[in-house]
C-alpha cells in the first residue's frame, strides 16, 4: 500500500496491490491504529487483478500521522494438506509419502527427527534443509506438475530410529522472510520449547515444529498439546529397542503481523530421561496480502481548504477575512398559563452552532471559482489545519452568500458566509473529479477520448473546471 498527499486538491490517494482475487476492499484510516474509521468511499473499494482501484480521501486529519489499511473481504488463498507420518531406522532410506491433492506450486515442507544421541544429518534429493536443529531437520521444496513421494536418507549406519512427516502449504512460498525465521531451543522439563520470532509480514504461514528423544524403549509421549491458536499437523513416534523418538508440528496463518513470543508444547505422558529435544519456529511468506497498512502525515501548511466531497474538482484554498460569534440557538417554547405567574417552558437540545464566516479572495478568477463552489447547493467541509483555534472547522451548510469588492475599483473581494454546522453527507456520498460534461468539453470525438485515456483508470484522474457546475 502507498498513499501520497496531493495539494493540488487537498486529497490523500491511496493504492494498493497484491490483493488477490478479492473483487472489493474496506479502507479505513485511523489516528492510533486502535480506532478505525471507514474511508468515504472505501466500505466497498474496488479491486482489479488484485489492484486497488485508487482512492482518494479528504476528510484526512490535518497535520497528524495517518494510518491507512485495506482489508480484503475474502481470506488468502491458503490451505494446508497432511501426509501420513512414516518412521524407519538411520542405516535404511526410507520413502515419505506426499500428502493427497498436491498439486503444482504448493510449498512442500518435511519434518523428519532421529533417536540419535550424537548428532544427525538427513537429505532428501530436490529438497532444500532450511538451518537449524539438533536431531531433527526441515526440508523445503515448490511442487513440480509430476511430484513423486521423496525419499530420505540419512549418513549414519546405526539402526536408531527416525520419524518424518510431510505437509504441503498452499499459497506458501519460498524463502522464508529472513534468517531469524529459524530458532531453536531445547527441552524444558518434559515440554518442548521454541524461541521467539519477529514477524514483519502480513499474512504468514507459521510453523511450530518439535521433536523429543529419550535413550528407552517405550514411547516419547502419549500426547502434546496444540499450540494455542494453532491447528495441529500431526504427531509421529516411535520407540526403538533402545531409544524413542517423536516429532509435533501445528501451524497457524496470521492475518495480520505479530512477533511470536517464545513457547512451549506441552507433553503428556513424556518418558523421564528427557534426553534431547529442540523446538522451532519458522515462517513463510503467503502469496498476496489481506491486509495492507501504509502511514503519512498530511500537512495543511497552516491554510484552510473549502472542500465539497460531491464535487471534489470544487475544492480551494481560501482565506479567513473574518469570524464572527459562534451561536447555537434554543429549541424552547415559553407558554403563559391563566391564572399563574410563572410561564411553561418546552424545550429541546439546542441546534448545530452556526456563524459568520468571511473570506478573502485576491482576484477575479479566485472570486469566480469560490462563486461556482456555493452554486453548486453542496454541503461544504471547512478543513483547517491542527493547530487552528480561531476558525469553526466542520461540515456546513451555507445560507445565502454575498460577496462585494473590497473598494470601488478592488479586484479583492469580500465574500460573506452564513455557516450552520451539520451532519456529514453520507457514506454512499462519494465524488469524482472529473463528469462526462469534462470528456465533451475537452474531446471531439471518441478516437480522440481513446487515443488519450487508453484505461478508465486514466480518465478519472482528469479535474472539471469549476464552471461545470452550472446547469445550462
Amino acid at each position: 500500500m502507498t498513499v501520497t498527499y496531493d495539494p493540488v486538491l487537498s486529497r490523500v490517494r491511496i493504492d494498493a496491490d497484491n490483493l488477490g482475487s478479492a473483487a472489493t476492499a474496506v479502507v479505513e484510516r485511523s489516528p492510533d491504529q486502535i480506532n478505525w474509521t471507514t474511508v468515504r468511499g472505501g466500505a466497498e473499494a474496488q479491486v482489479n487483478s488484485g489492484v486497488l482501484q485508487t482512492l482518494d480521501d479528504y476528510e484526512f486529519l490535518a497535520d497528524v500521522p495517518n494510518y491507512y489499511r485495506a482489508v480484503v473481504a475474502e481470506p488468502p488463498e491458503f490451505s494446508v494438506g497432511v501426509g501420513a507420518g512414516v518412521s524407519g531406522t538411520m542405516d535404511v532410506p526410507f520413502t515419505i509419502p506426499l500428502p493427497a491433492g498436491v498439486t503444482e506450486g504448493d510449498l512442500l515442507v518435511v519434518y523428519v527427527a532421529s533417536g540419535w544421541v550424537t548428532g544427525f544429518s538427513a537429505t532428501i534429493p530436490g529438497y532444500t534443509r532450511l538451518p537449524g536443529g539438533q536431531l531433527d531437520d526441515m526440508f523445503v521444496k515448490v511442487a513440480s506438475a509430476s511430484e513423486e513421494d521423496p525419499q530420505v536418507s540419512t549418513a549414519a549406519e546405526d539402526d536408531w530410529p527416525v520419524v518424518a512427516q510431510m505437509v504441503y502449504l498452499r499459497g506458501a512460498s519460498l524463502p522464508y522472510s529472513s534468517a531469524d525465521h529459524d530458532n531453536t531451543v531445547g527441552i524444558t522439563g518434559a515440554n518442548i520449547s521454541y524461541g521467539p520470532l519477529t514477524i514483519t509480514e502480513n499474512n504468514q504461514a507459521i510453523i511450530y515444529a518439535g521433536f523429543k528423544h529419550d535413550n528407552v524403549s517405550t514411547p516419547v509421549w502419549t500426547s502434546v498439546d496444540t499450540i494455542p491458536g494453532a491447528t495441529e499437523i500431526g504427531e509421529v513416534k516411535v520407540a526403538g529397542t533402545s531409544s524413542n523418538v517423536g516429532i509435533v508440528w501445528d501451524y497457524e496463518f496470521r492475518a495480520v503481523a505479530a512477533d511470536v513470543t517464545e513457547g512451549q508444547f506441552v507433553v503428556n505422558g513424556a518418558t523421564a530421561t528427557n534426553e534431547s529435544g529442540n523446538g522451532r519456529v519458522v515462517a513463510f511468506p503467503t502469496g498476496w496480502d489481506a491486509v495492507q497498512v501504509a502511514s503519512l502525515t498530511p500537512s495543511l501548511d497552516g491554510k484552510l481548504w473549502l472542500k465539497v466531497v460531491a464535487r471534489p474538482y470544487l475544492n480551494r484554498q481560501v482565506t479567513v477575512a473574518a469570524v464572527g460569534d459562534v451561536q447555537r440557538k434554543a429549541r424552547t417554547g415559553v407558554h403563559q398559563v391563566v391564572g399563574r405567574t410563572m410561564p411553561i417552558a418546552i424545550s429541546d437540545v439546542r441546534g448545530s452552532r452556526e456563524y459568520e464566516l468571511q473570506l478573502l479572495t485576491e482576484t477575479p478568477q479566485e472570486s469566480e471559482d469560490l462563486d461556482y463552489l456555493f452554486a453548486s447547493g453542496e454541503p461544504v467541509y471547512l478543513h483547517v489545519p491542527a493547530d487552528e483555534s480561531k476558525v469553526l472547522g466542520g461540515y456546513f451548510t451555507v445560507g445565502d452568500v454575498s460577496d462585494a469588492p473590497v473598494g470601488r475599483l478592488s479586484d479583492k473581494r469580500i465574500f460573506t458566509l452564513p455557516m450552520v454546522e451539520v451532519a456529514p453527507p453520507g457514506a454512499d456520498v462519494v465524488g469524482t473529479t472529473v463528469t462526462w460534461q469534462t470528456v465533451l468539453d475537452t474531446y471531439a470525438t471518441w478516437a480522440d477520448l481513446m487515443a488519450a485515456h487508453a484505461t478508465w483508470g486514466s480518465l478519472l484522474e482528469m479535474v472539471a473546471e469549476p464552471s461545470e457546475v452550472i446547469v445550462q
